[in-house]
């Protein structure tokens, strides 16, 4: 019985090794390509995180897309909110396609908000100081 069950391992670990050898290359090229994409996916978020910050004058353009479940353009209305109008507005683009989001002057965080019908998209908007614009020197009375 030992030597049956011996044979078999042996048997099973040849079977395996051939399985290893066959599907090696067949793997490597596979993890090559997921690594090449989770590097794509890392750069494409810091972007996009970049992108989240404007200057006090600036303004940013965000796409937007309303889409059927098989990924098909839908023509609903789509409503925009900023959060606080004080810090960002946002204007839906003449394509409907873009949202352009404005500094308004005041620094701070706001969100703007795309719905259509029960659906809704957030993009957060920090606006910053941006670089001087305006130097003075005056008198100081004593």
């Amino acid at each position: 019985m030992r030597k049956l069950i011996a044979r078999f391992l042996a048997r099973l670990a040849a079977a395996l090794s051939t399985v290893e050898a066959k599907v090696e290359p067949v793997l490597a090229p596979v993890e090559q390509a997921v690594e090449r994409v989770a590097e794509e996916i890392t750069t494409t978020i810091k972007d996009i995180t970049m992108a989240k910050q404007i200057t006090d004058t600036g303004t940013a353009t965000l796409a937007l897309a309303l889409l059927s479940a098989a990924g098909n353009p839908v023509a609903d209305p789509i409503t925009l909110t900023s959060s606080d109008p004080a810090i960002v507005t946002a204007l839906l683009g003449a394509d409907g396609k873009s949202v352009t989001v404005t500094a308004t002057g005041k620094l701070g965080v706001a969100t703007v908000t795309a719905t259509a019908g029960t659906l809704t998209a957030t993009y957060e908007i920090t606006v910053v100081v941006g670089p001087a614009a305006k130097l003075t020197l005056d008198e100081v009375s004593v």
